[in-house]
């Protein structure tokens, strides 16, 4: 019974290191642009009504005005770029913890 502890110890060792590992390269290749960032969000580029049409009044030309500047100001592909890297960070950041917790129990059963 001992031996086959000993085993499953080393297993849950080796495959909790595994994970971790494959999740910080896999990170590493992300972030130097060797591998594309995988998409958890995606927007639709959706056409407003007051993008339709020309504004007609003073009300829509300010609301069109704002919508231009805050384009500028905050682009919607660089906010869901950031966002995407949060997820796979977030994403990436579950396994290595999950990793630990394997490899911790993989431990506790090599002690016994």
């Amino acid at each position: 019974m001992m031996k086959v502890e000993k085993f499953l110890g080393w297993i849950l060792l080796i495959f909790g290191v595994l994970i971790i590992f494959w999740s910080l390269y896999n990170c590493y290749l992300v972030f130097t642009k060797k591998a594309t960032l995988p998409e958890f969000l995606k927007t639709e580029k959706k056409l407003s009504k007051t993008s339709q049409k020309i504004p007609q009044n003073f009300q829509e030309q300010i609301e069109k005005k704002i919508e231009e500047k805050l384009e500028e100001i905050f682009p919607s592909k660089e906010i869901l770029k950031f966002f995407n890297f949060l997820s796979l960070s977030v994403f990436y950041g579950v396994f290595i913890f999950g990793g630990g917790q394997i490899a911790s129990l993989g431990v506790k059963l090599l002690k016994k």
